[in-house]
């Protein structure tokens, strides 16, 4: 069963940065072929991965995901992708080819960059 209150915040979200879903909820056998983690929140209908069209939408839908209060949060520059999930406790992350950062440590770097 999929978490309603995910929807409704994948879909404010969705009002603001369109973007396309390539996984909500999944079987284990799912999971495992593409490789998701064994207590993954895909497998309880709570967690959701949006793709988007380019790079520069990533961060800002992550920011707006945090300000809907989603408990887990990771941006993937790899793949333009976009997981979202609602654990309870805080998990904010940024991948990029080199290296994987909290969203606090990417914000901070990417402003004193700019």
């Amino acid at each position: 069963m999929i978490d309603v209150e995910l929807v409704d915040k994948v879909n404010l979200l969705k009002a603001v940065y369109p973007c396309s879903t390539l996984s909500l909820d999944r079987t284990p056998l799912r999971n495992a072929s593409v490789g998701g983690a064994k207590s993954s929140w895909h497998l309880i209908g709570k967690a959701i991965d949006l793709v988007f069209d380019t790079a520069a939408e990533l961060i800002p839908a992550a920011i707006y995901a945090r300000t809907l209060g989603f408990g887990g949060i990771e941006v993937d520059f790899r793949n333009l992708h976009l997981h979202l999930d609602m654990r309870p406790s805080i998990w904010h992350v940024v991948c990029t080819k080199d290296k994987t950062w909290t969203l606090d440590e990417y914000l901070t770097q990417y402003t004193e960059s700019v």
